[in-house]
């Protein structure tokens, strides 16, 4: 198992002929802001559709990649993240794992899809897992 981070990016993705280039600078400045909160750490890095996926091995701290991560110019938001295969039932239950220990608190489910193919709406997606 492991621990997966999404990295989402702002204006370098609005950068046109350029974009390729300041994608590249921002994973060169992710990987050394890692290296060096983390030194010595086992991780990968790759680019997803205008995102970056940060893969751990599941016993890294979750605070520090955080701290690695907040100070790296061009990140507009990241979070830890789970692989669930593409079945609505799965993700469902995936979400009823993570809410276990919240029960009563007040949550949202707000779907984005980045693949439209997948026979489910936004909507109906968020009203199922909900």
């Amino acid at each position: 198992m492991s621990r997966i981070f999404v990295c989402h990016y702002s204006e370098i993705g609005l950068k046109g002929n350029n974009r390729r280039f300041f994608e590249k600078v921002l994973a060169r400045n992710i990987k050394r802001a890692v290296q060096r909160e983390l030194p010595g750490s086992v991780f990968s890095l790759q680019k997803l559709y205008k995102r970056f996926i940060l893969t751990f091995a599941e016993d890294v701290d979750k605070q520090s990649v955080f701290r690695s991560l907040h100070p790296v110019f061009g990140l507009a938001n990241f979070s830890e993240a789970l692989l669930v295969e593409k079945e609505l039932d799965k993700i469902t239950a995936a979400c009823v794992k993570l809410m276990k220990d919240k029960s009563g608190l007040p949550f949202a489910v707000r779907a984005r899809r980045s693949d439209k193919n997948f026979p489910y709406t936004s909507p109906e997606i968020n009203q199922h897992v909900g």
